[in-house]
């Protein structure tokens, strides 16, 4: 069945998106924008030294692996996928990276043939998007039904290189004298008659 009727279906009331969320989207949309405004400005003129064309072939092939990047996160973000979420971290991140790479090209005299969004507005779009982030509630929403929310820590981890949820941590546990699988399979292996 397509479509869900039940009311009391915990599956559907746990899992509900929390609003915020709809905020990052928003700020996603204006990080992409920035990374689709820059192909309007990349050029490659015929009498550039050889480091210029270099620097813009790398700009261009940046600019489309952040816009892939930013578009999977903006439209995976209400999936409640982790890997989603860890997207939406890196964009907003990198992006003040990079700005910050601008800020140092421009104090050397490099100046990038693109739309930069000023450092402090990149900070503070990328604060925003990370306090969003980390809150509780949005943090609980990508886990796993049935685990507990890992500290923030382990989330900063995450959006290094660290899993977040491993299949061993991912199964459950049975006190010892709960039903063990081996009873349910042969229920007569453990009697001697």
């Amino acid at each position: 069945m397509l479509f869900r009727t039940e009311k009391n279906d915990d599956m559907v009331q746990g899992r509900k998106v929390p609003l915020v969320l709809f905020v990052t989207q928003i700020l996603l949309v204006m990080i992409a924008v920035r990374y689709g405004l820059n192909f309007c400005f990349i050029s490659f003129p015929d009498d550039v030294p050889l480091y210029r064309l270099v620097l813009n072939t790398a700009f261009v092939i940046f600019y489309v692996s952040m816009a892939v990047l930013t578009a999977n996160a903006m439209l995976g973000l209400t999936s409640a996928n982790l890997k989603s979420w860890r997207q939406a971290v890196r964009s907003a991140v990198i992006l003040t990276i990079m700005s910050a790479f601008y800020e140092i090209l421009e104090y050397f005299g490099i100046y990038s043939a693109s739309v930069n969004f000023n450092l402090w507005f990149a900070a503070v779009l990328t604060a925003s998007t990370l306090l969003i982030m980390f809150l509780p509630s949005v943090r609980k929403f990508y886990m796993p039904p049935m685990m507990e929310v890992p500290p923030a820590k382990e989330w900063v981890k995450y959006v290094i290189a660290t899993p977040l949820v491993s299949s061993k941590g991912y199964r459950f546990s049975y006190d010892d004298d709960s039903v063990q699988i081996a009873d349910v399979l042969e229920p007569d292996a453990g009697s001697d008659i």
